[in-house]
């Protein structure tokens, strides 16, 4: 399901000597790949990013005890989880496919009960020579 984003169209930012140029095109993304590709790279520098951007909600694995409760009260938020895969129940993904009041980028391997096209599939692609790191459609 494809909806405009709400909150985010595109972020922009650097960290660790990486540059980071997001283009969103949709209320949820998700980002896929295997390990060692970059997400939980990316998810630090969204956690650094944060600092200048006070609508960004962030979740990692030391969350997973509030995460359910926050996401039910976040409101007009751009909310990221990394390893979404094993921080969302099946509750949890349906609320976020059917919440248009917030915008979601999720970080996992798994996009299964999030109601998303292969639109909203992405993946991280890192170029070595210009050190941008940037979203592209998942294979």
């Amino acid at each position: 399901m494809k909806v405009d984003p709400v909150i985010c169209r595109e972020i922009h930012c650097s960290y660790a000597g990486v540059a980071f140029h997001l283009s969103l095109t949709s209320n949820l993304t998700m980002i896929l790949g295997e390990s060692g590709n970059g997400k939980t790279f990316l998810y630090k520098a969204l956690r650094n990013y944060k600092v200048m951007d006070d609508t960004l909600l962030l979740f990692d694995f030391t969350d997973i005890h509030r995460v359910s409760d926050e996401l039910k009260k976040a409101v007009h938020r751009f909310i990221i989880v990394d390893n979404a895969d094993i921080m969302l129940d099946d509750d949890m993904r349906n609320f976020i496919a059917f919440d248009y009041q917030n915008q979601y980028l999720l970080i996992g391997r798994d996009p299964r009960g999030l109601m998303v096209s292969a639109d909203n599939l992405k993946s991280v692609h890192f170029d070595k020579n210009s050190r941008m790191m940037e979203l592209v459609d998942a294979v």
